[in-house]
C-alpha cells in the first residue's frame, strides 16, 4: 500500500495581469480531494491532504520533503494553475524520485499541454478520480499496466498516450464520506449530487464530463447525505451545510426533497442551516418544495441569474430568458427566502445601456433587501472568464477578442465599457473592504441582538450604494461628464462605515 499526498495548490491567477485584480478573499476547498482520499484511504492507502490555501507554501514542501510518500497528487484548476506548476518543480527538485501526478478541471481538459509543457509529471488523472487513482497506485511502478487503466494520460517514448474515458461511479452512496484534516468549524462543505444537466457557455464541468462515460447527473440517496450531515454534527458540531454542487435542484425523483426533509429530522438535526446552488428555471420547477426546503432550516440559495439582458443570457446558454430570472427572485421573494445572486454583468460585447438595464432591475426588484447578507455587491463580480476547454472560450478565439495579457483573457469592443471598468477600479476595492467588514461583524457568534439588527439594516445599503455609484458612472460615461466614480459615493462608504461601529 502506498504514503499518498492529495495537495489543492493556492489560488493564482493563471497570467500575469496588467490590470491589478482587486483583492479577493476567496478560498477553494477542494472537496474531489476530500473524496479520492477516503476513498484510498477504504483501500488500505495512507492518504494525507493539503489546501494549499490553508497552508504557507513553505510549509507544504516541508511536509512533502519530511515525509515519506511514494507518490504526491496535485489538483490543477484554472485558478491555481501557475502555483500548480511551480509546486510540482520544487517538488522535482527537491525529491526528484517521487511520482507526481496531476487532477482537476485544468488537468482534464488540458492534459497535453501540461505533459508537453511539465516535464516533471509523471502522469494526469483525466476525469473523475477515484477510479483511476485507486488503480494507478496499484500499478504506480508498473509502466505496463498503464494502457489498462482508464482516464490516463502520459509519455512514453516521448509519445502522448491517452487510455479509454474511465466510467464514472454510478451510485455515490458506496463512497465514503470525504476526508476532512481541516475541518475546525461549524460550518461544512459537501455535495447531493455530481453534474448538472446545464450547458452553460462559460461552465467547463460539461466539458469535463464529455471525458468520461456515464450518467452526466448522479444523485446521493437522501439517506446517504443525512448521514454524513449527521456525522458531521456529531464529530466536529457542524449548525451550517454549504452544499457545493453545481445544481441542488437536479432531481428527477420529485419526492428526493420531501425524503431529504424527512432524514434530516429523522436524525433529530433541527436547528441546523444550510444553503444551496440552483438555477432559475429550478427555482420555478420545485416551487412546491421550497416551503419544505425553507422549514427545514434552509437559510438562502445561490441563484445563477447572470444577467437580466437576453442577448448575455443567450451567449452564457442558460437556455431560458431574463422573465424567468424574474420569476425566480419573485418566488423566492414571496416564500421569504434570501438569495445570492451570481451575476456577470461584464462580457466583451456588453454596452452601458446594456448595465444600465441590469443595475435598474436590480434595484426595481428589491435585490438589495430581498438578498442574503452573504451576497458580494456587484461591481465585484469579477467580468466573465472562460476557461479552456468552455464553449466560451472557443466563441471568443472566434470572434478574435482572446487577450491572454488580463485577467479575464478577453478585451472588450467598446472603449467606453473599457473606461466603465477601468473607473470601477479604486470603486471595488472600497466596497469589497466594507463588505468584507460587515459580513466578518455579522458571521460573529457573540455579536449582540442589537447590534445585528443595525447590521442587517446596513448591509442592503451597501448593495443599493453599489447599484447607484455602478449606475452614476454610466451616465457620466454616457455623457462624457466624467469617467471616474464620483466623490460623494466614497463618502457614503464612510458615513456607513461608521454607522456599522
Amino acid at each position: 500500500m502506498m504514503n499518498v499526498c492529495l495537495i489543492s495548490p493556492k489560488v493564482s491567477n493563471p497570467t500575469k495581469s496588467k490590470d491589478d485584480k482587486f483583492e479577493s478573499d476567496f478560498v477553494y476547498t477542494c472537496i474531489d480531494n476530500a473524496y479520492v482520499a477516503a476513498y484510498l484511504e477504504q483501500l488500505g492507502h495512507v492518504v494525507d491532504v493539503i489546501e494549499g490555501e490553508l497552508e504557507s507554501k513553505e510549509a507544504v514542501v516541508d511536509k512533502i520533503v519530511t515525509n515519506n510518500y511514494n507518490a504526491i497528487g496535485i489538483s490543477i484548476y484554472y485558478f491555481n494553475y501557475v502555483e500548480s506548476v511551480r509546486l510540482i518543480k520544487i517538488i522535482h527538485k527537491k525529491k526528484p524520485s517521487i511520482f507526481i501526478f496531476a487532477s482537476g478541471y485544468y488537468t482534464s481538459l488540458k492534459y497535453q499541454d501540461l505533459l508537453n509543457d511539465v516535464e516533471e509529471l509523471n502522469c494526469c488523472v483525466i476525469g473523475e478520480g477515484e477510479i483511476t487513482t485507486s488503480k494507478l497506485l496499484e500499478n504506480m511502478y508498473h509502466k505496463d499496466m498503464w494502457p489498462s487503466i482508464p482516464g490516463l494520460a502520459y509519455k512514453y517514448n516521448g509519445e502522448l498516450i491517452r487510455t479509454e474515458k474511465v466510467r464514472v461511479i454510478e451510485d455515490l452512496d458506496v463512497l465514503p464520506f470525504p476526508k476532512r484534516p481541516y475541518q475546525t468549524s461549524n460550518m461544512a462543505k459537501l455535495i447531493s449530487a455530481r453534474g448538472c444537466y446545464g450547458e452553460c457557455s462559460f461552465c467547463s464541468s460539461n466539458d469535463m464530463h464529455k471525458e468520461s462515460i456515464g450518467s452526466k447527473v448522479r444523485i446521493r440517496s437522501a439517506k446517504n447525505v443525512a448521514d454524513e450531515m449527521k456525522y458531521l454534527a456529531d464529530k466536529y458540531n457542524v449548525t451550517y451545510f454549504n452544499f457545493q454542487n453545481d445544481n441542488f435542484m437536479n432531481i428527477k425523483n420529485v419526492s428526493w426533497v420531501s425524503d431529504f426533509v424527512g432524514e434530516v429530522r429523522a436524525r433529530g438535526l433541527d436547528n441546523i442551516k444550510f444553503s444551496i446552488f440552483a438555477r432559475a428555471n429550478d427555482v420555478i420547477r420545485n416551487k412546491s418544495q421550497l416551503k419544505l426546503l425553507h422549514e427545514a432550516g434552509l437559510d438562502y440559495i445561490f441563484v445563477g441569474i447572470e444577467s437580466f439582458v437576453d442577448r448575455q443570457l443567450n451567449l452564457y446558454n442558460k437556455g431560458y430568458n431574463s422573465q424567468v430570472n424574474l420569476e425566480a427572485l419573485d418566488i423566492l421573494t414571496s416564500e421569504n427566502i434570501k438569495y445570492v445572486c451570481g451575476f456577470i454583468p461584464l462580457d466583451p460585447f456588453v454596452v452601458i445601456s446594456e448595465l444600465k438595464i441590469n443595475f435598474n432591475t436590480l434595484i426595481n426588484i428589491g435585490f438589495p433587501q430581498n438578498s442574503h447578507f452573504m451576497q458580494v455587491p456587484i461591481s465585484c463580480l469579477e467580468p466573465l472568464y472562460a476557461g479552456d476547454g468552455s464553449k466560451l472560450f472557443e466563441l471568443y478565439k472566434l470572434v478574435n477578442v482572446v487577450d491572454h495579457s488580463n485577467t479575464y483573457r478577453f478585451e472588450f469592443t467598446h472603449d467606453n465599457i473599457i473606461q466603465f471598468n477601468k473607473a470601477l477600479k479604486q470603486w471595488r476595492q472600497a466596497i469589497f473592504v466594507l463588505n468584507k467588514k460587515i459580513i466578518k461583524m455579522l458571521m460573529n457568534p457573540d455579536i449582540s441582538v442589537e447590534h445585528r439588527e443595525i447590521l442587517m439594516e446596513i448591509k442592503p445599503q451597501i448593495l443599493l450604494l453599489d447599484l447607484r455609484a455602478m449606475l452614476g458612472l454610466c451616465d457620466d460615461i454616457d455623457s462624457e461628464v466624467s469617467n471616474t466614480v464620483r466623490q460623494s459615493f466614497f463618502d457614503e462608504i464612510v458615513e456607513l462605515e461608521c454607522a456599522m461601529q
